[in-house]
Order: structure tokens, then sequence, then C-alpha cells
């Protein structure tokens, strides 16, 4: 985010003309090969937001990752390198204990276990709810 506000200040400093690239680059903390780079592409009149890339595509498909929830709902005390392991008995997928540990995070799964992070019981928000009214005026 910071980078896109340092690209507006740039370009609005380089509009007015009044300052240096030397003044820029030293005013904003940056590069002068960045401003120059910045000057070049606003006379060429293409768009200053930063472009897309190809990126690394993800291992875990949709279908793999349904795979995971699967396994965790079928034995909750599952460990991340259990899951590991099956998935590369089962569906020949090698795929690291880190990428999985980011995938149940995804899905809202615990470590060290791939347990779920227990709702609300009725009776614990009832309890909860009483306690918030006697104790409504408390500071």
């Amino acid at each position: 985010m910071e980078q896109f506000i340092k690209r507006d200040e740039i370009r609005i400093l380089l509009q007015g003309r009044k300052h240096t690239v030397n003044q820029i680059a030293a005013t904003l903390g940056v590069g002068r090969a960045t401003v120059f780079r910045l000057q070049k592409t606003l006379k060429e009149g293409t768009n200053l937001l930063h472009k897309k890339g190809a990126g690394r595509p993800t291992i875990l498909r949709n279908l793999i990752k349904h795979s995971i929830a699967q396994y965790v709902r079928h034995d909750k005390k599952k460990t991340i390198r259990g899951i590991v392991t099956n998935l590369e008995e089962k569906g020949g997928t090698k795929v690291s204990k880190s990428t999985i540990g980011r995938c149940l995070q995804e899905m809202e799964y615990n470590k060290p276990w791939a347990t779920l992070v227990p709702m609300l019981s009725e009776k614990n928000r009832l309890l909860l709810i009483e306690w918030g009214k006697k104790n409504e005026n408390i500071h």
C-alpha cells in the first residue's frame, strides 16, 4: 500500500516541475532510479499501477483441499505429518508440512492437531448473556 502512496507523491511532485529528481528521491526516501522510471512512465502516458505478475501457481487445488478437509473431519487428531503422508500415499501429491499448515489455517483449523475451534454452546451462550446483564453497569 505504501508503495502506491509513494508513486502518487512522486507523480504529484513531478507534475509540479518545481523539484529536481534528486530532491524528490531524498524527500520520499526512494532511489533516483525509481523517480526516473516513474518520470519516463508519466511521459509515455502509461498506467502507474503495478502490473500483476504470473506468480507461482498453487500446489493445492480445490480437490486436494477437499481431501485434506475430509481427512481432518474423519480423524480430529490427525497431525499435519499424517495428512502429508495420506496425500502422498493415496494421491501421489507431494506437499510440504508448511503448505498443509497454511491450508488448515485458511480452513480455520488449529495446530498441532487439525481440530476446529469449538463453537460457543447454547448453554454457555445463555450464561454469557446472563453474566453480561448482571455486570452491565460495572466499570
